[in-house]
């Protein structure tokens, strides 16, 4: 009998205790639901066989995501100290390195070191600054891909960073060279004909 009731309160402790697992789970999937219902959350990062998925739920600033993440230029959003929030899927494809592994990185392991200081002076000196120097980022390969860059800050109440807009400009620099070349070859004729004519 002794045992009997024995067995039969540690199957009550352990339904107590399942009861209770549940009842926190079910609160905290109400909280979830909660936060969602009143656009607290955008997007869940999502554990999967393949790695962190990112999945976003759709709603009025819908077409700004599609149109960001599928313009031709890159997009970054950075904290004021260069780490790296959000970047589209160009950034990923100049620097090729998948998205997750440069989130949470600085934005000046992808820039080669004689573009550093151009970029801290363009982030500090904020809002809507363009550079029309260009500089260079570097690719997980090692290839060097000249990019402009514009600055803008951004300010939604309770947090601060810095968004950059990278345009690649290796077609540009190509026909830049080229249009020096023939330059230099025109006043090398021109050089050689005024030399005959004397």
């Amino acid at each position: 009998m002794r045992r009997a009731m024995g067995k039969t309160r540690t199957q009550e402790e352990k339904l107590q205790a399942r009861i209770e697992q549940l009842e926190s789970r079910l609160a905290e999937a109400e909280e979830t639901i909660r936060a969602i219902r009143e656009g607290e959350v955008d997007a869940f990062a999502i554990e999967t066989a393949t790695g962190t998925q990112i999945f976003t739920l759709k709603g009025a600033d819908m077409p700004y995501r599609v149109m960001v993440e599928t313009m031709n230029e890159a997009a970054v959003m950075l904290t004021p100290d260069g780490t790296i929030l959000y970047c589209n899927l160009r950034f990923g494809e100049m620097v090729k390195t998948p998205l997750e592994s440069i989130i949470g990185n600085s934005i000046y392991g992808f820039i080669l070191p004689q573009g550093k200081n151009l970029l801290e002076r363009l982030i500090k000196g904020g809002s809507s600054i363009r550079n029309s120097e260009g500089i260079d980022i570097q690719s997980a390969e090692g290839t060097s891909i000249p990019v402009l860059i514009s600055v803008s800050e951004i300010h939604d109440g309770t947090t601060f960073s810095i968004c950059l807009i990278l345009t690649d400009i290796t077609y540009l620099r190509m026909v830049q060279q080229d249009l020096q070349k023939s330059r230099d070859e025109l006043e090398r004729q021109l050089n050689k004909r005024t030399y005959i004519l004397r």
